[in-house]
This record gives structure tokens, C-alpha cells and sequence, in this order.
């Protein structure tokens, strides 16, 4: 991994709990982080036109179909504690589901350019 790769990974242990949180950090944290979030509501915004330290309520979606209902949170550097910017996505663990729909994500979510 170099220094500046924006990096996606589940924050959370596999397991029993009420929430699933992936973390995006790095430069194309944001960007990343616009590709699949939609804002719902007046209040809410994509991830790039976001204020720093905001949480926003919206949906994942996949191919034009929604996934999950989610809270977004953005804090933008270096208000940080890596200094980067940073893309917090909390969705409920729905038992049926267990943690399919962070784990499924997480490929797809990758900054823009050549898969390493």
C-alpha cells in the first residue's frame, strides 16, 4: 500500500451487533464515497459537497436499486485522526442479512483507476 492510497474497510467486528460501519480514508475518500451514497432529503448532501464533521441520511444503491437505508458521516482533513479525509457509512445489521450488504460493497468501493 503506498502513503496516499485510499483505503475501504469494514470498521466493525463480523458478528452480533446493531450496526456495520465501513470506513473510507485517503485523497478519494469523497469521490468514492459519491459513487454509491444518494442523499435523501433537503438536509442531506453527497459526500463531495458536504461541511466537515456532518452526518447525512440517504441510500446505498447498486445499479440503480437500493441496497440499504444508511447515515453517512464526512470529516474532511486534516480535522482527522490520519489527517485524510474520511467517509463514515453506518447501516443497520438486519439478522436475515447478517453483514452481506457492507461486505458486498466493500469491492467496489476504490478510488478511480487500475486495480492493484
Amino acid at each position: 500500500m503506498l502513503v496516499n492510497d485510499t483505503i475501504a474497510a469494514i470498521a466493525t467486528p463480523l458478528g452480533e451487533g446493531g450496526l456495520a460501519v465501513i470506513r473510507l480514508s485517503g485523497p478519494q475518500a469523497l469521490v468514492v464515497a459519491d459513487r454509491s451514497f444518494i442523499p435523501v432529503g433537503k438536509a442531506s448532501s453527497k459526500a463531495s459537497a458536504a461541511s466537515t464533521h456532518t452526518i447525512h441520511y440517504g441510500r446505498i444503491e447498486r445499479q440503480g436499486r437500493v441496497v440499504d437505508e444508511v447515515l453517512m458521516a464526512v470529516l474532511r482533513a486534516p480535522r482527522t485522526y490520519t489527517r485524510e479525509d474520511v467517509v463514515e457509512i453506518s447501516w443497520p445489521r438486519r439478522p436475515a442479512a447478517g453483514q452481506a450488504g457492507p461486505r458486498h460493497r466493500i469491492g467496489e468501493w476504490r478510488a478511480p483507476g487500475p486495480a492493484r
